[in-house]
């Protein structure tokens, strides 16, 4: 019996649907009879959605496997309602703009430029005020008001099904433009962030990360996975990582202007300096230490598939990212009994609250607090009892 997982996914603008599971001929048959095609990029295999086929898959799967449809149903919920709320890709909203409206836009962005925001905050916000831009129909005679916002708020974001990380960001943007531009109704204090949400980290454990870098087979791969998890370094600092900036002599890698515009030194271990100068005598890069086509920059997105995949090969259940690879390295860190402020050097935090989230999934930290259960059947002989090798823990000791 297989456990097949349903998923939503978008293939050249259509709604298709995945089918993800461990190897399984039985599966792999029932496949074949629905001409579901195999995906290698993916390593799945899909069909065009409709609601028909979406219906036999389960029909088919449920008799013979365990089926999860969740993940799909999400998915395709959050599709429909953007739909249904006139949420639209950002090239049909941008073109809907007015003239006036687009002039803001470019104009809001010159001033962000100018306020020395990076490149990936500049583009954040502009996309997050042209979304809005275009809702509400801006043009000169168009004011801003709290009543505006919370109507967009509530049918633009929580209707459509977007996180209260984007709502979040979408009231940071807008505070920063009625900054910029001061004739609206609505001032920036006025406005107020939803309370974020408090969820810990997703952490591999030692041997997961083991098995994660067996499954990959480039050393290419492998040195960009093993960079993200033996440095803790962001995966836009990893692709942004110059030759020149690793220092073998001393043991050091330092990172140029990251995140808050600032440098960082990190050590460099000697396992990881062995794997990088071999990676480095087979595909001689140039600038970048990990170059992409034509030299340039490698991207993120081939990251995150490399690590998908082999997340998938490996048979982790987790979802498995760049940041999850930082995440871990943070965690083992703690776990290792390495000082909180250290870490948070290395990790290139602003505040200590930041990295003290760790602490919350340190295995060590957790396994050394006894808990009041097992001091009570201590104190009680219940632990040494016979008995309790039965199961029956909570009797007296006979």
């Amino acid at each position: 019996m297989a456990h097949v997982v349903i998923k939503y996914f978008k293939k050249e603008g259509r709604d298709r649907i995945a089918l993800v599971f461990k190897y399984n001929e039985s599966a792999i048959a029932l496949c074949r009879a629905l001409f579901a095609r195999w995906s290698p990029a993916e390593m799945w295999r899909h069909l065009p959605y409709s609601l028909k086929t979406y219906n036999r898959i389960c029909e088919v799967f449920r008799a013979e496997h365990t089926l999860d449809t969740a993940p799909f149903d999400r998915a395709f919920e959050k599709i429909q309602r953007s739909k249904r709320f006139g949420i639209n890709d950002r090239k049909k909203v941008r073109n809907s703009l007015s003239s006036f409206a687009l002039d803001e836009v470019k104009a809001f962005t010159e001033y962000l430029e100018g306020k020395c925001y990076s490149e990936s905050s500049m583009i954040t916000y502009t996309q997050l005020l042209t979304s809005f831009f275009g809702t509400v129909k801006f043009d000169e005679s168009t004011i801003i008001t709290s009543e505006m916002v919370d109507r967009y708020n509530t049918f633009g974001i929580v209707r459509a099904g977007y996180s209260v990380s984007y709502q979040r960001q979408f009231v940071g943007a807008l505070k920063l433009y009625l900054s910029f531009r001061e004739k609206h109704e609505l001032l920036p204090d006025q406005l107020q962030r939803p309370v974020k949400e408090k969820r810990l980290p997703t952490v591999l454990s030692d041997q997961e990360v083991l098995k994660l870098m067996s499954c990959i087979r480039s050393i290419k791969h492998r040195c960009i996975v093993s960079v993200l998890y033996a440095t803790g370094m962001r995966v836009g600092e990893v692709i942004d990582l110059e030759i020149r900036n690793v220092d073998f002599d001393r043991g050091t890698i330092s990172i140029i202007q990251s995140k808050g515009a600032k440098d960082r030194m990190i050590g460099l271990s000697p396992a990881l300096a062995v794997l990088i100068k071999n990676y480095m005598m087979v595909h001689n890069p140039q600038r970048y230490l990990f170059n992409g086509q034509g030299g340039g920059r490698y991207s993120v997105p081939s990251i995150r598939q490399i690590i998908k995949r082999a997340a998938t090969k490996a048979g982790i259940d987790k979802r498995v990212t760049p940041h999850v690879l930082r995440h871990s390295y943070a965690t083992h860190l703690i776990d290792a009994g390495v000082n909180l402020r250290h870490v948070q050097d290395l990790l290139g935090h602003a505040k200590p609250e930041t990295t003290m989230i760790y602490t919350h999934v340190s295995i060590q930290k957790l396994i050394n607090i006894s808990s009041p259960f097992d001091q009570l059947l201590k104190k009680n002989g219940v632990l040494d009892s016979p008995i309790n090798q039965k199961g029956f823990i909570g009797l007296s000791p006979t």
